[in-house]
């Protein structure tokens, strides 16, 4: 009977042993739930460096009495981690490309999940009102209603802060508008966008 049951222990111990792992597990995921207020001065260069980046975006400006607005909250995203040949799902991009352009370290993958998963609502930062007109896109009056509307999805950093990755989408009307992705790095404490490119168009 002895001989039967060390091997039972055996098995019941290891079983344990692996439940206790997976909570730890769990438990440090909840701990280093990401902070992005913490961000709140970076995502506040990055935009300003993609709005000064293009001309175009200065209609933007205040001082030109604008006829576009930048929605007050970031677009919440999702990471894919399907084979590139698929396309990403809506608001979302793959893990791939992350780790392609702006890091591609264990803990740069760990990062990017973090930043975006279980996501609550995230603000523009209110510095950027200052300069440019920036809207609740879900209060909307009239005339402001037919504005057209640029919509910054949250930045993705790299673990090590100096490199960043931030799509938006531009609506101006029913079929029309457009997206774009930067690529951006941090230089000398400046975020610099380093690349830019089209990724649909209405």
């Amino acid at each position: 009977m002895k001989v039967y049951l060390l091997p039972f222990l055996f098995v019941l111990f290891a079983c344990q042993n692996k439940i206790e792992k997976q909570t730890g597990i769990n438990e440090n995921i909840k701990k280093n739930s990401f902070n992005h207020i913490s961000l709140e001065k970076d995502y506040e260069e990055i935009l300003l460096a993609i709005l000064t980046y293009d001309s175009s975006y200065h209609e933007l400006m205040k001082t030109n009495k604008p006829q576009a607005f930048i929605n007050n909250q970031f677009i919440k995203i999702s990471i894919d981690t399907l084979n590139d040949e698929l396309p990403p799902s809506p608001n979302g991009v793959t893990i791939n490309e992350l780790l392609t352009v702006i890091g591609n370290t264990a803990l740069d993958s760990i990062g990017y999940f973090n930043q975006t998963n279980n996501l609550n609502t995230v603000f523009v930062p209110k510095e950027i009102a200052i300069v440019y007109k920036v809207l609740d896109g879900n209060k909307l009056k009239m005339p402001e209603y037919y504005f057209s509307r640029y919509d910054f999805h949250i930045p993705i950093l790299s673990h090590n802060g100096k490199k960043a990755f931030v799509s938006l989408d531009y609506n101006c009307g029913p079929l029309c508008g457009g997206g774009s992705n930067f690529i951006l790095n941090k230089i000398k404490d400046k975020w610099i966008v380093v690349k830019h490119n089209a990724t649909w168009i209405s």
